[in-house]
Protein backbone atom coordinates (compact mmCIF):
# COMPACT_ATOMS: atom_id res chain seq x y z
CA UNK A 1 0.00 0.00 0.00
CA UNK A 2 1.42 3.67 -1.11
CA UNK A 3 1.20 6.45 1.90
CA UNK A 4 0.27 9.86 0.98
CA UNK A 5 3.59 10.71 1.09
CA UNK A 6 4.63 8.26 -2.20
CA UNK A 7 6.49 5.67 0.40
CA UNK A 8 5.70 2.23 0.37
CA UNK A 9 5.13 0.16 3.90
CA UNK A 10 3.65 0.08 6.81
CA UNK A 11 1.50 3.16 8.12
CA UNK A 12 2.73 3.19 11.88
CA UNK A 13 5.67 5.57 12.10
CA UNK A 14 8.90 4.23 14.09
CA UNK A 15 8.54 5.14 17.63
CA UNK A 16 12.54 4.78 18.53
CA UNK A 17 14.69 2.46 20.18
CA UNK A 18 13.00 -1.29 20.45
CA UNK A 19 14.24 -4.18 22.65
CA UNK A 20 16.66 -5.76 20.71
CA UNK A 21 18.35 -2.71 20.39
CA UNK A 22 18.14 -1.91 24.00
CA UNK A 23 19.58 -5.25 24.80
CA UNK A 24 22.38 -4.83 22.26
CA UNK A 25 23.04 -1.76 23.81
CA UNK A 26 23.29 -3.07 27.18
CA UNK A 27 25.42 -5.94 26.10
CA UNK A 28 27.69 -3.91 24.88
CA UNK A 29 28.17 -1.18 27.51
CA UNK A 30 28.40 -4.77 30.09
CA UNK A 31 31.44 -6.08 27.98
CA UNK A 32 33.56 -2.88 27.95
CA UNK A 33 32.47 -2.38 31.69
CA UNK A 34 33.86 -6.52 32.67
CA UNK A 35 36.95 -5.91 30.68
CA UNK A 36 38.31 -2.61 32.17
CA UNK A 37 37.22 -4.16 35.54
CA UNK A 38 39.49 -7.08 34.86
CA UNK A 39 42.42 -4.93 33.20
CA UNK A 40 42.35 -1.84 35.69
CA UNK A 41 44.33 -3.61 38.49
CA UNK A 42 47.10 -5.15 36.28
CA UNK A 43 47.62 -1.35 34.93
CA UNK A 44 47.39 0.14 37.91
CA UNK A 45 49.94 -2.52 39.15
CA UNK A 46 51.76 -1.48 36.07
CA UNK A 47 52.42 1.96 37.56
CA UNK A 48 53.46 0.87 40.45
CA UNK A 49 56.07 -1.19 39.95
CA UNK A 50 57.46 1.67 37.39
CA UNK A 51 57.47 4.38 40.15
CA UNK A 52 59.25 1.35 42.64
CA UNK A 53 61.81 1.46 39.41
CA UNK A 54 62.17 5.31 39.20
CA UNK A 55 62.58 5.69 42.80
CA UNK A 56 65.68 2.89 42.74
CA UNK A 57 66.77 4.70 39.56
CA UNK A 58 66.88 8.03 41.65
CA UNK A 59 68.70 7.29 44.64
CA UNK A 60 72.32 8.11 44.23
CA UNK A 61 73.77 5.26 46.73
CA UNK A 62 72.42 2.74 44.60
CA UNK A 63 74.25 3.95 41.35
CA UNK A 64 77.44 1.89 42.23
CA UNK A 65 75.38 -0.60 44.29
CA UNK A 66 76.35 -4.35 44.11
CA UNK A 67 72.91 -6.16 42.23
CA UNK A 68 71.96 -7.90 45.24
CA UNK A 69 71.69 -4.63 47.24
CA UNK A 70 69.48 -2.80 44.38
CA UNK A 71 67.25 -5.75 44.34
CA UNK A 72 67.00 -5.53 48.19
CA UNK A 73 66.02 -1.97 48.29
CA UNK A 74 63.59 -2.23 45.48
CA UNK A 75 61.83 -5.52 47.49
CA UNK A 76 61.25 -3.59 49.89
CA UNK A 77 59.04 -0.72 48.12
CA UNK A 78 57.18 -3.23 46.25
CA UNK A 79 56.41 -5.47 49.84
CA UNK A 80 54.75 -2.03 50.92
CA UNK A 81 52.72 -1.60 48.07
CA UNK A 82 50.01 -3.70 46.06
CA UNK A 83 52.34 -5.29 43.81
CA UNK A 84 52.24 -9.18 43.50
CA UNK A 85 53.15 -10.52 40.01
CA UNK A 86 56.51 -8.70 40.02
CA UNK A 87 59.47 -9.77 42.96
CA UNK A 88 62.98 -8.60 43.39
CA UNK A 89 64.69 -11.72 42.27
CA UNK A 90 62.55 -10.78 38.12
CA UNK A 91 64.92 -7.24 38.11
CA UNK A 92 67.70 -7.69 36.14
CA UNK A 93 70.65 -4.97 36.37
CA UNK A 94 72.60 -4.81 32.99
CA UNK A 95 75.66 -2.64 32.11
CA UNK A 96 75.06 -0.54 29.16
CA UNK A 97 77.15 -0.56 25.80
CA UNK A 98 77.21 3.64 26.63
CA UNK A 99 78.50 2.92 30.31
CA UNK A 100 76.36 3.02 33.15
CA UNK A 101 73.77 0.74 34.51
CA UNK A 102 69.64 -0.35 33.73
CA UNK A 103 67.15 -1.92 35.80
CA UNK A 104 65.30 -4.00 33.81
CA UNK A 105 61.87 -6.17 34.12
CA UNK A 106 59.41 -7.45 32.01
CA UNK A 107 56.73 -9.88 33.12
CA UNK A 108 53.42 -11.28 31.50
CA UNK A 109 49.95 -11.94 33.23
CA UNK A 110 47.03 -14.66 32.04
CA UNK A 111 43.55 -13.98 32.93
CA UNK A 112 40.78 -15.91 32.20
CA UNK A 113 38.10 -13.42 30.18
CA UNK A 114 35.22 -15.33 28.84
CA UNK A 115 34.95 -19.42 28.53
CA UNK A 116 38.41 -20.67 27.50
CA UNK A 117 39.72 -17.08 25.67
CA UNK A 118 42.43 -16.00 27.95
CA UNK A 119 43.50 -12.68 28.05
CA UNK A 120 47.21 -11.83 28.42
CA UNK A 121 48.50 -8.42 29.58
CA UNK A 122 52.57 -8.34 28.69
CA UNK A 123 54.65 -5.06 30.63
CA UNK A 124 57.82 -3.88 30.31
CA UNK A 125 59.79 -1.14 32.47
CA UNK A 126 63.32 0.07 32.14
CA UNK A 127 65.34 2.93 33.69
CA UNK A 128 69.00 4.20 33.79
CA UNK A 129 70.20 4.17 36.99
CA UNK A 130 71.03 7.69 37.08
CA UNK A 131 71.19 8.54 40.71
CA UNK A 132 69.37 12.00 40.19
CA UNK A 133 65.25 12.48 40.06
CA UNK A 134 63.57 12.59 37.03
CA UNK A 135 63.52 16.59 35.59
Amino acid sequence: MMHRSGRWGSRRQQQGIGLWGWMSILAVFGFVIYTFTISFPKYMEYFDVRSVMEWAASQPELVKAPPAEIRSRIQRRIDTGYVKVVSSKMIKVRRKKTGGRELHVDWEVREPFMGNVDVVWKFEVTTDLRGTPPS
